[in-house]
């Protein structure tokens, strides 16, 4: 799902890519690991795109640098 979301952008609209947009194309109530798992793809894939950049990440996506230790 997260490859047919990107598929098409830019890496910077990519980047960008609010978790919401993810969400909603999943279309369903997620418990918290759930949750945790349908955003692991799309946190990974938006790190190292900002990473590679050398750009910070949005507040929404910040603590998940901490957790990596990609600081």
């Amino acid at each position: 799902m997260l490859m047919e979301l990107v598929k098409g952008r830019s890496a910077t609209e990519v980047a960008t890519l609010p978790r919401d947009e993810l969400l909603d194309e999943i279309g369903i109530p997620l418990t918290p690991v759930r949750l945790k798992c349908a955003l692991l793809g799309l946190s990974t894939l938006k790190l190292a795109l900002h990473k590679a950049k050398g750009t910070p990440l949005p507040d929404e996506w910040a603590g998940m640098a901490d957790e990596l230790d990609l600081k």
